[in-house]
C-alpha cells in the first residue's frame, strides 16, 4: 500500500513543490478484569498528509487511507485548496545526513506471538495482587504494542523511511483499610517488549495508594517537596507554550525578549533531546525531515531556545 501512495501521489503531484507524510501503525491492546482477558483488539491505520505549492499558493490535507481512492481526495482536497489560499512559501527540508537511531524490536514484532504479549495484561493484575493485601479491586491494567513506520518524501529529494516499536502499560489499583479507600494510577512505556518495567510500575502504584491511606490535613507551612517524576512532567508541560516556536511568531510568549536572560532558579536545566538513548520519541530524523538533536532550552536557569520548525525558524531567523 506504501508503494501505491507514492506512486499515485507523484503521478498527481507534477508540476508542484510539494511534501508527503505518511505513517503506518499496527496498534494491539489487551486488558485484563478480575484475572482474566478482558478486551483484545487489533487495528492498522494508515494516515496520510499532503502539503502542495505553486506559485506561491500552498494547500495541505490529511486524512486516514484505506484504499486508492482515499489517497487520490486527499491529493485532490489539498490541490483545490492551493487555488484559493493566500500566498505563502512551503518551506521542504533537503536531504541532509543524520545519526542513526532506530529502536525497533524485530523479535517482539515479528516473532513473538500474541498470546504472550497478552498476557502482560494479567500479570499486570497479578503483581498488584500479590504486593498488598489492602489492594482490593484493579480499575485498569492495560497493554498495548504499536508498531509504527513513517515515511517522508518531496519535491526537493527527501526521501526518509523510518520504523520504532513502542510497548506501554497502565494500571489503576484501589486499597482500603479502616473505611478509607485511595485511588492511584501508573504508566510505564519501552521501545522494547523485554525492557517493559511491568513490576516497577505496579509497585510504585501500590505505594502510593496505600501510603494515602488513613492521610490527614497538616497545618499550613513552609515545607521542602520532592516532586515524583510523572508530577515534575505535568508541571513542565505547562511551560511549553511559552518554549514554542509558534508562540514566539505569535507574540504569545513572555520569553520573546528573554533569551540569555536568567529568569529561573540557578539549578533549573531543561533539554529537549530529540536522540535520547531508547526514548519514546527518539527516531533520527522529525517529521519535516530535520536531523534530530539536542536543544538545550534552559541551562543553570538561563533561557537559552526556543523550540522551532522549519517555519517558526525562518520567520524568527532562528535553526530549526
Amino acid at each position: 500500500m506504501i508503494k501505491k501512495i507514492e506512486d499515485i501521489s507523484l503521478n498527481l503531484l507534477k508540476g508542484y513543490r510539494w511534501e508527503i507524510f505518511i505513517e503506518e501503525k499496527d496498534i494491539l491492546t489487551a486488558s485484563s478484569k478480575e484475572l482474566k482477558l478482558d478486551k483484545l483488539k487489533k487495528a492498522k491505520d494508515i494516515g496520510f498528509s499532503v502539503r502542495v505549492e505553486k506559485n506561491r499558493h500552498v494547500g495541505f490535507a490529511y486524512g486516514t487511507v484505506l484504499n486508492e481512492k482515499d489517497v487520490k481526495d486527499i491529493i485532490e482536497k489539498a490541490l483545490a485548496l492551493s487555488e484559493i489560499s493566500d500566498e505563502k512559501n512551503l518551506l521542504l527540508q533537503k536531504p541532509l545526513e543524520a545519526e542513526k537511531v532506530e529502536y525497533f524490536d524485530t523479535f517482539a514484532a515479528k516473532e513473538l506471538p500474541d498470546e504472550d504479549k497478552i498476557y502482560k495484561a494479567i500479570e499486570i493484575e497479578e503483581t498488584a495482587y500479590k504486593i498488598d493485601q489492602r489492594i482490593k479491586s484493579i480499575r485498569d491494567a492495560n497493554f498495548s504494542e504499536t508498531v509504527l513506520e513513517k515515511y517522508l518524501l518531496n519535491s526537493e529529494g527527501v526521501k526518509l523511511s523510518q520504523k520504532g516499536t513502542i510497548y506501554s502499560a497502565q494500571v489503576g489499583v484501589l486499597a482500603e483499610d479502616k473505611g478509607d479507600s485511595q485511588i492511584s494510577w501508573n504508566f510505564t512505556a519501552s521501545r522494547f517488549f523485554g525492557e517493559l518495567e511491568i513490576e516497577e510500575m505496579v509497585k510504585e502504584a501500590v505505594f502510593n495508594a496505600v501510603s494515602l491511606l488513613g492521610a490527614s490535613p497538616i497545618k499550613t507551612q513552609k515545607l521542602p517537596v520532592l516532586f515524583p517524576p510523572y508530577a515534575m512532567t505535568e508541571i513542565l508541560a505547562q511551560f511549553f507554550p511559552m518554549f514554542s516556536g509558534d508562540s514566539l511568531i505569535k507574540g504569545k510568549t513572555p520569553f520573546s525578549q528573554l533569551k540569555n536572560k536568567n529568569i529561573f532558579p540557578d539549578k533549573l536545566t531543561i533539554i529537549d533531546n530529540g536522540l535520547l538513548k531508547k526514548g519514546i520519541g527518539t527516531f533520527s530524523y522529525d517529521d519535516e525531515g530535520t536531523p534530530s538533536q539536542e536543544t538545550v532550552i534552559v541551562e543553570d536557569g538561563r533561557f537559552i531556545n526556543f523550540l522551532h520548525n522549519l517555519y517558526t525558524a525562518n520567520l524568527s531567523k532562528e535553526k530549526p
